[in-house]
């Protein structure tokens, strides 16, 4: 109760969990869940699945890794583009002008480098996946892939992420 009387209510992960499960991202998240342990189990580490959510990417779904010494994100977690390997993954399959209003929407939050983005996205492209070596969460990496829907439109990232004296 607050001090007037009246009982006070605040939203938490829990009520974005259960409105997941009824939503697209709450669907894949479940058919993707198998395929994340499968990649955990071949690499031993924290794997992810991220869908965007407007101008940033969401935890929907988690394999957690074996390690003693392993990362950590909760479902629920919203992360930049810029700065991580799911999120390069992603701006690497979007067209240039969506990627652009992303980097720019992205462009003043700390550590943001154009140069070095635009170096890791093109890198991306080329090769197929995403790497980050510390950038948004120091001493933590990542390997991240785009994942399309039967159309080939981009529906989220895959992100395998560990320590990054491992990577």
């Amino acid at each position: 109760p607050s001090i007037d009387g009246r009982s006070e209510w605040s939203l938490t992960n829990r009520s974005l969990l259960i409105g997941m499960r009824s939503t697209p991202a709450g669907g894949l998240a479940a058919v993707a869940q198998e395929e994340l342990s499968a990649i955990r189990e071949e690499v031993g580490e924290t794997v992810h699945l991220l869908v965007r959510d407007e101008d940033t990417q969401v935890v929907v779904s988690r394999a957690d890794g074996v390690n003693a010494i392993r990362t950590y994100l909760g479902l629920g977690t919203r992360v930049p583009f810029h700065s991580t390997a799911s999120g390069r993954a992603m701006l690497a399959a979007l067209p240039a002008d969506e990627r652009e209003r992303l980097l720019h929407q992205e462009s003043s939050l700390p550590g943001f480098d154009r140069e070095a983005v635009e170096k890791h996205v093109t890198a991306a492209i080329t090769r197929g996946y995403a790497v980050n070596h510390g950038e948004w969460r120091s001493e933590v990496g990542g390997v991240g892939v785009a994942v399309f829907g039967g159309a080939g439109d981009l529906r989220a990232a895959v992100s395998v992420s560990l320590p990054a004296a491992r990577l």
